[in-house]
């Protein structure tokens, strides 16, 4: 199988030591480069993808990825209303095209039914001003769901913090939860 790591930025990654990913492909929405050195920058906003290319050396301006047009919103063969994408459904979609097939999310909160699950870690800082709506959790749970099942033969895990025990329910079949404490054990194997 071929593993990359989707690294979103929900509250709930907070504490984890995103070395763990050091050997492995990585796909950091928005703004990650803040706090880890990923592989792929994925963004969906033009604000932020100005500031990728401010603050990554020219050298990594190739890994970039903004979505274009068409990309810019929910796929239009997805029930319901189409909506504007989110960067962490997006990451998914340019794993799962690159051929990755065992993908590991983290810090991708509209899973979990407790906690600040609206909120970001970059929350109040440059172009992180304000937090999703419940309704647009909802919206992205049902996204992420429907993008899962489109894709049957990709292994999806989300881990999350150890003592979170309450999560919203997804229908996909090839969805996987995983503790921290279990993603890092699974990790250094």
């Amino acid at each position: 199988m071929k593993t990359a790591a989707i690294i979103c930025n929900g509250p709930s990654r907070e504490n984890l030591d995103l070395k763990i990913f050091d050997n492995i492909t990585t796909f950091g929405c928005n703004a990650v480069y803040r706090d880890y050195a990923v592989n792929y920058h994925v963004c969906i906003d033009y604000p932020v993808y100005e500031e990728l290319i401010q603050a990554l050396p020219s050298k990594d301006h190739d890994n970039i990825i903004i979505a274009k047009e068409e990309e810019q919103f929910e796929p239009a063969n997805k029930p319901g209303v189409r909506a504007k994408n989110n960067a962490g459904v997006f990451a998914l979609d340019q794993a799962v095209s690159r051929g990755y097939n065992n993908i590991i999310v983290v810090g991708m909160d509209c899973i979990v039914a407790e906690g600040d699950s609206l909120g970001n870690i970059y929350l109040g800082s440059k172009n992180f001003p304000d937090k999703v709506s419940f309704d647009d959790q909802k919206r992205r749970l049902f996204y992420l769901d429907w993008f899962c099942q489109q894709h049957p033969n990709v292994k999806f895990t989300f881990s999350f913090p150890d003592e979170i025990k309450k999560y919203n329910r997804i229908e996909a079949k090839n969805v996987v939860g995983l503790t921290f404490s279990k993603l890092k054990e699974k990790l250094n194997a």
